[in-house]
């Protein structure tokens, strides 16, 4: 059997890409019809690029860029709520997919790492009722303030007393 075609495994990886993000609900086979145009036409909307259906470099180029800016959503809200320590880069690395595996855990979903519409109802769910509140640092930095105006104290009690 001989090697598919370019196009179609370009046609293929589109249809893959707006299925996965919620534009197409088509059969993924290769042919960028008529459903295939009109999924791409709403991402593009979605992306505020041309929206002429063609998945071209300025499609591409936006989705990328969103998918960073996702990420680094998503990042945001796992240190927000203690899940996640590493930098606020944009990457879905080990780290972040470790954190959210770690979420999705403790909020009872599949621990796939992967953010899906289970973990983010799941998520949304547990802030909304309370039982998933931001991680505090202040219970540290305050401690940290009590322990140095006691020093403080201290030395001040101790120089001025003869």
């Amino acid at each position: 059997m001989g090697s598919l075609p370019v196009s179609f495994l370009k046609e293929h990886r589109i249809a893959a890409i707006v299925t996965r993000l919620g534009y197409y609900t088509g059969p993924i086979d290769g042919v960028y019809g008529p459903a295939t145009t009109a999924a791409v036409t709403e991402l593009q909307k979605a992306l505020g690029v041309t929206a002429d259906g063609i998945y071209g470099p300025s499609t591409d180029t936006a989705l990328k860029g969103k998918g960073k800016e996702v990420v680094v959503q998503i990042q945001t809200e796992l240190a927000k709520y203690g899940y996640y320590t590493g930098p606020i880069d944009g990457h879905y690395g080990p780290a972040t997919k470790a954190a959210v595996a770690t979420l999705q855990t403790d909020r009872g979903v599949t621990a796939d790492g992967l953010v899906g519409a289970e973990t983010v109802a799941a998520f949304e769910k547990a802030v909304a009722d309370g039982t998933l509140t931001p991680a505090t640092t202040t219970t540290t930095a305050t401690a940290s303030t009590a322990t140095e105006t006691t020093t403080a104290t201290t030395t001040a009690a101790t120089t001025t007393t003869p």
